[in-house]
């Protein structure tokens, strides 16, 4: 009987600490249960029901609406709290796949509602390939971004491109320094000069077509040409600004090519002597 006794208290201390693990997960479970529950009560009321209500879209003029949106995962039964901490991450992966926009922001100011701001690209001429089509849709941005876009891009002047840099991608080379030429033509004193077209092909040289009363074209060519620094963008105001000045003369009226490739000296190509 007393052996008896002795094998019974092992078994008796392991059911009592059985019985203690049990009530132990019991209460990490219901605490587990509970905090779920706390937190689907939290985010319930940040769900998005009615997106066209709850979600405001402000910047967009070219670009729709529905891309945008749909491009951020902002539809029906999205929570912007679940949302809300990979805004940053939405941010790039938007502007990466519709290079159309420069700028994207959120800002949540209530459970279920958000407030999505866009800044759209403003293009400042036209991209075309030299031997390609001329209707391509490309046109690009002061800051040399690329993308497409056709209403209110027909007055702008002309980009003629070597090699088709794609959308979403910035101009460099060659390209870029034709684009240099579109900006500094923006300027109010060069405005005149009423720029159509740039012709990046030339390996020495870019070929701008220019004029108002009569199109006239011109070689230029400036010190650090393609070359994003001040020293370049100097030089080459300073070159645009000496072709105005020939141009005004009128003595090159009869021209059908000028030079503004040798420094501080332009010069009219014409079919005969200039009187």
């Amino acid at each position: 009987m007393r052996k008896s006794s002795k094998a019974s208290k092992p078994s008796s201390r392991i059911g009592l600490r059985l019985a203690a693990l049990l009530g132990i997960a019991g209460f990490l479970g219901g605490a587990v249960w509970g905090v779920v529950r706390l937190r689907d009560l939290w985010l319930a009321p940040c769900r998005v029901t009615d997106s066209a209500e709850q979600i405001v879209l402000e910047g967009n003029e070219y670009v729709p609406a529905d891309a945008i949106l749909g491009a951020c995962g902002l539809t029906n039964g999205v929570n912007l709290a679940r949302l809300a901490p990979d805004f940053a991450k939405i941010r790039l992966r938007l502007l990466a796949r519709i290079p159309n926009l420069r700028d994207v922001s959120f800002t949540h100011r209530h459970p279920n509602r958000l407030e999505v701001r866009v800044a759209e690209r403003e293009p400042v001429a036209r991209m075309n390939l030299r031997g390609g089509p001329r209707r391509t849709g490309r046109v690009v941005d002061a800051e040399g971004v690329v993308f497409l876009r056709t209403p209110g891009t027909q007055l702008l002047p002309e980009i003629w491109e070597p090699s088709a840099t794609p959308k979403g991608k910035q101009l460099d080379g060659r390209s870029r320094a034709a684009l240099d030429v579109v900006n500094a033509c923006r300027d109010p004193e060069l405005e005149k000069l009423n720029l159509r077209a740039v012709d990046a092909a030339p390996f020495d040289y870019l070929v701008i077509s220019f004029g108002s009363a009569r199109c006239d074209r011109a070689k230029v060519d400036w010190e650090g040409r393609g070359q994003a620094t001040e020293k370049a963008r100097k030089a080459l105001r300073k070159t645009l600004l000496q072709l105005k000045q020939a141009y005004d003369t009128h003595l090159g009226e009869r021209a059908v090519m000028w030079n503004a490739t040798v420094p501080d000296r332009v010069f009219a190509n014409t079919m005969e002597p200039i009187q």
